[in-house]
């Protein structure tokens, strides 16, 4: 309709309609050549590759005293639908967007008979004798027949040949969630649907996975989950028919970037045209949650002794965090003894870490030493940080509290008695 508007007509007639399909598609026909010889008509045909629909391109089945046998499409033999439009008769071809090259063979031209040799008189001379008075006889002219004329055979035309059952397939899916998270389970669907014109039969569906995906289950049976694939099987689908192919995946940890998984589609027994070829795609997400835990031994404790500082980061998923650092700090009234991993010696320090993977921890252990004239509370904090998201930022940071007492200092006193009187 936007078509017939676009040309001030509120409606289509069926002759304007006619004439719209047989003509919208001149301007897609490039290289148009014909040989004479061979009856060959060749030509490229151009559209939108980004076009949702199929042009039905429409050729006369005669030209001239040619009759159209077999056409293809980039080599490939396709299924000729025979058409009369306006008492004209033609064929029409199914082509899905895109280039094309086109070559048309037409056969059965009428031969135009060679002339048969005429019959050529030839004289045969007699012989004399010597001259004499009588006069010589007359030649006698004897007409030798010409050669019998060979009949040069009419050619006759090439018999049409048979053309196996054509399908267009159609081909979609999706991922299930949207957005597949690295560590967790996702589905993958893809949906298969006959155009037509004929059934399709033996289909042979296969998926190519990445290495960081692996198959759990398929649906529907029969199925096959291969080491870096999945296949499935269709006995026949019939046009207009549609299927629902299903796979259960575990993505890995540590996967990153784009999820892509071509799939094909193939048939023996029946010529598949359109997307037969096609590619699920999706962005895997990475989620973390780093966990602090820890203590410090002993608390309370007395003022100038040593202290253990034991902390503890957990990675609980699921997906493998990336670029993680570990910052410790404490007041001025502890002084760093040790710490493994090894460190720097200040008044706080850091660690970092290529990746935790899921479930994982790794243990930081730090001595320090109270000052002797130090009391109270000494505040001791450390922080997580990664370069993947993370699903609780809460959780990555902890405070810990050390009661410092006092250190006692002892004297002894020696009692002393004073007399004043006699002994």
């Amino acid at each position: 309709m936007a078509a017939a508007r676009s040309r001030g007509m509120p409606i289509w007639t069926a002759d304007q309609w006619l004439d719209y399909v047989l003509n919208r598609d001149a301007a897609r026909i490039q290289d148009v050549q014909w040989d004479e010889t061979s009856g060959r008509l060749s030509f490229a045909f151009v559209s939108t590759p980004t076009l949702s629909f199929s042009h039905t391109l429409w050729l006369p089945q005669r030209f001239g005293t040619w009759e159209v046998r077999e056409a293809r499409v980039d080599g490939q033999l396709v299924p000729l639908m025979p058409q009369t439009l306006r008492g004209i008769p033609g064929v029409f071809l199914l082509l899905s967007p895109g280039s094309y090259g086109l070559e048309v063979s037409f056969g059965g031209q009428t031969p135009t008979p060679s002339p048969s040799p005429s019959v050529i008189p030839t004289s045969t001379p007699t012989s004399s004798p010597t001259p004499t008075g009588t006069p010589s006889p007359t030649p006698t002219f004897t007409p030798q027949p010409s050669p019998t004329p060979t009949a040069t055979p009419s050619p006759r035309p090439s018999p049409t040949p048979t053309l196996p059952p054509v399908a267009w397939i159609q081909g979609s899916g999706g991922w299930s969630p949207a957005s597949p998270v690295a560590g967790e389970p996702v589905t993958l669907t893809l949906i298969l649907t006959n155009t037509g014109p004929t059934e399709a039969r033996g289909l042979n569906v296969r998926s190519v996975l990445p290495p960081f995906a692996t198959t759990r289950t398929c649906s529907p049976s029969p199925c096959q989950i291969e080491a870096a694939a999945l296949s499935w099987w269709i006995d026949r689908l019939l046009p207009g028919q549609a299927r629902i192919l299903t796979g259960a995946l575990d993505l890995q940890p540590e996967a990153l970037g784009e999820f892509a998984v071509p799939t094909e589609v193939s048939s023996t027994e029946t010529v598949l045209q359109g997307e037969t070829r096609f590619t699920i795609t999706a962005s895997i997400t990475a989620l973390v949650d780093l966990i602090l835990s820890g203590q410090v031994e002993p608390n309370p404790v007395i003022a100038g002794q040593p202290i253990t500082f034991t902390v503890v980061l957990e990675n609980t998923g699921p997906s493998t965090a990336r670029t993680v650092q570990l910052e410790a700090s404490w007041p001025p009234s502890l002084t760093l003894e040790t710490c493994a991993p090894p460190c720097a010696n200040m008044s706080g320090t850091r660690w970092d870490l290529d990746a935790l993977s899921p479930g994982g921890q790794t243990v930081f252990r730090i001595g320090l030493r109270v000052d002797p004239d130090f009391t109270g509370i000494a505040r001791l904090n450390v922080q997580a940080r990664s370069a993947t998201t993370e699903t609780d930022p809460h959780t990555n940071s902890k405070q810990f509290d050390l009661q410092v007492l006092t250190r006692f200092r002892y004297r002894v006193f020696m009692p002393m008695i004073l007399h004043t009187g006699p002994p």
